[in-house]
């Protein structure tokens, strides 16, 4: 893809995150920019920048990046807070942390990049969709969130990489105004994959092949009062497993989990299913965990809550 077409591809998703913020009554955290084509600047040797919003309390910008920033050789969207000030980028930290109920925040520093042009080893699949902090001292301070997607965006993908960008810079943006978490509404709770999407539908495919494969004899579970997608029986061994399905349109692995499903991850027979790149063409195979596997490898993030009144 030529550098016209990214252009284009970065200015339509800048677009579209302006018009949402707009939408949400930012106004009174950030102050936009007006996005437009001769705004995007070009740096390194394929990355582009372009700047949303300025704070309009205690500066710092929200900034949409599209580069190869990460080490992979596809370019990545990221989003995110950008400040040349240490002490306003860590009240910006503070607030994500705050506001978001984030545990930890993975940090990377100057010596973790090539000549602040590209990370020197790839950022871990863990690390995208999540945030993350970068001091690189003169050069400035980011946080922000490397996302999975890459251009062509889908429908999806665009709906997904907007509806979390918006999340995300709202609920800092409120909370350094407000000085505590502002009550969402539900338009900017983040837009959650779909249940029956397309990624999914072929991940469940997917990994009935692969079942099938090591031996399994599979039932489909996914319209039973049942938190699980497959329930699978070894025809030599008698082994039952209980499979969670879970399909992501881009590489890295970005999916939603209820409650439910995790609470009957505590069964030994469960197990969690990902297929990544589900929508190409073969679709890859599915990566299985165990309850374990799965707490050690990836990080849950709570979005919203049910709230009800304690019994006395």
């Amino acid at each position: 893809m030529n550098e016209q077409k990214k252009k284009q591809h970065m200015l339509a998703c800048a677009i579209c995150l302006e018009s949402e913020l707009r939408k949400q009554k930012a106004g009174a955290q950030l102050a936009l920019a007006g996005v437009k084509a001769g705004d995007i600047v070009r740096y390194g040797p394929a990355g582009f920048e372009l700047k949303i919003a300025t704070l309009q309390k205690g500066g710092g910008s929200v900034y949409l990046y599209f580069d190869t920033f990460s080490g992979h050789h596809r370019p990545h969207f990221y989003y995110g807070f950008y400040s040349e000030s240490e002490d306003r980028i860590k009240s910006i930290i503070e607030a994500a942390r705050k506001s978001l109920r984030l545990n930890s925040v993975p940090e990377y520093r100057r010596e973790d990049t090539i000549e602040n042009v590209r990370f020197k080893n790839p950022l871990p699949a863990e690390h995208f969709d999540r945030v993350l902090i970068e001091s690189y001292g003169g050069d400035g301070y980011y946080c922000g969130v490397y996302t999975h997607h890459f251009v062509p965006l889908t429908n999806e993908s665009r709906t997904d990489l907007i509806s979390n960008a918006v999340a995300f810079i709202l609920a800092v943006a409120r909370f350094l105004l407000l000085g505590h978490v502002a009550k969402p509404s539900p338009s900017t709770i983040p837009s959650l994959p779909k249940r029956n999407s397309k990624s999914e539908v072929l991940a469940i495919a997917a990994t009935k092949r692969a079942l099938r494969k090591l031996g399994y004899k599979w039932k489909d579970m996914q319209r039973q009062p049942c938190s699980y997608d497959l329930s699978a029986r070894h025809k030599t061994t008698g082994k039952e497993l209980l499979v969670e399905v879970k399909g992501t349109s881009g590489e890295s692995p970005y999916f939603v989990m209820t409650a439910g499903e995790r609470r009957c991850a505590a069964d030994k027979r469960w197990r969690l299913a990902v297929v990544t790149n589900a929508t190409q063409v073969p679709t890859p195979k599915p990566r299985f965990y165990t309850r374990e596997e799965m707490d050690k490898t990836f990080e849950f993030q709570a979005w919203t809550y049910q709230v009800h009144q304690k019994k006395t």
